[in-house]
């Protein structure tokens, strides 16, 4: 634990770590399936924007979205074909294991 009392897991162990539910989980629901609907994944600078608007959200809520599924494990980054400096998001194995057992 550290002086706030909160024990941090390190990066290596979070996988076996399940997640406590959170608020978001059912727009994150939406926000994954949305982008396994894309060919080549979710290519931030344009995706955010078009489920936002698909969705009827907020793109600063989108943005939201975004780094909390990053920031769970949900997403994995993955080079663009033909660029190794741009990335698209896939789900990862993590996020599709909890995109199955989130229902």
């Amino acid at each position: 634990m550290n002086a706030s009392g909160i024990e941090r897991i390190p990066r290596s162990r979070r996988a076996d770590t399940p997640h406590v539910a959170s608020p978001l989980d059912p727009f994150l629901r939406i926000f994954l399936s949305w982008i396994v609907d894309q060919n080549g994944g979710l290519n931030p600078a344009h995706g955010l924007k078009a489920i936002a608007e698909e969705c009827d959200w907020q793109p600063s809520f989108v943005e939201v979205l975004f780094t909390a599924a990053r920031s769970r494990g949900l997403l994995q980054p993955v080079p663009t074909r033909g660029s190794r400096s741009r990335l698209t998001w896939q789900l990862s194995s993590r996020g599709a294991d909890w995109l199955a057992n989130s229902t």
